[in-house]
């Protein structure tokens, strides 16, 4: 359960790292300008850009349910809900 943990909780800093890069490529901009001025100077984009870059849990989690290694896929799940309280946050109250 630790690895799925460890693995849901890094996974979206790659996916915030792929959303940007991609992003930056798409709109013929840098990645530090997706950082810097998208994602923090805009707070109304913050919670998703989050949400988005959490989707590349669902690559892990998968891999894990195929590979019947059940308590890694909780782990995933678990690192999900602790994202939870911060997507709303920025959602709502920031």
């Amino acid at each position: 359960m630790l690895l799925g943990i460890t693995l849901g909780m890094l996974s979206p800093v790659l996916g915030f790292v792929l959303y940007g890069l991609f992003w930056g490529h798409y709109n013929n901009r840098t990645f530090s300008y997706f950082v810097n001025d998208i994602f923090f100077g805009t707070p109304v984009f913050q919670s998703s850009i989050v949400s988005l870059s959490l989707l590349i849990n669902l690559l892990p989690f998968f891999l894990f349910i195929r590979k019947e290694r059940y308590h890694s896929a909780r782990g995933v799940l678990a690192a999900l809900f602790i994202y939870v309280p911060l997507v709303i946050y920025l959602r709502f109250y920031y």
